[in-house]
């Protein structure tokens, strides 16, 4: 299974080096052509789940490419190479894990709105908190606001998937704390830490 370390560097010794976990500008430079990453040939295939650390922007383009139609992605500007692999994806859910709560959420409005765009994805937010934040919501400036507001839209959002969907989730309050390995020392799972939110 492969994975997407986009924000932030994990402690040492937790397998970030593991076979299958993927810095992000490895990542993108693998999609966008870059030569020296030409042949990061993620492993889209063994697992239907895709852990991305971070909610940036970095970590929400990620997320795009993973999950976006085939056929949009086609009348983009990402290599062949990375359409290829991509057509051939077997995946079904992508999901994103920030330390923090919403109100720290670190992307743009304008990247979210990207996965509203597109058929096949079913987006949802995941946080604790979400009804104290709604309490809060009217007194926060204008652009957090809204953006804010177009988070809470998906908080939790139980419509089922059909079966060509793609899941994208933002989990919130969730720390990664070991990258799990099989003897061959290729990623298996990841074990994360929940945190406590508090404040604004």
């Amino acid at each position: 299974s492969s994975g997407i370390n986009a924000e932030w560097p994990l402690r040492p010794g937790v397998g970030e080096e593991a076979r299958g976990c993927h810095p992000s500008g490895a990542f993108v430079g693998w999609f966008n052509g870059v030569p020296e990453f030409r042949d990061l040939n993620p492993d889209l295939i063994t697992s239907d789940t895709i852990p991305i650390i971070g909610h940036g922007n970095v970590a929400l383009d990620c997320a795009r490419i993973l999950s976006a139609p085939l056929d949009h992605l086609a009348t983009t500007d990402i290599s062949s190479h990375a359409v290829d692999c991509l057509r051939r994806r077997r995946v079904k859910h992508v999901n994103l894990y920030g330390r923090r709560g919403i109100m720290q959420f670190q992307g743009t409005i304008k990247e979210v709105r990207e996965f509203t765009k597109l058929d096949g994805i079913h987006l949802s937010i995941d946080s604790e908190n979400v009804n104290d934040i709604r309490n809060i919501i009217s007194t926060v400036p204008r652009p957090k606001k809204r953006l804010t507001e177009l988070l809470l839209k998906y908080a939790r959002h139980s419509t089922p998937l059909s079966p060509s969907d793609i899941s994208v989730s933002f989990k919130f309050g969730w720390s990664p704390i070991e990258i799990l390995t099989n003897t061959d020392d290729t990623v298996t799972g990841l074990r994360l830490r929940r945190n406590l939110i508090s404040g604004n």
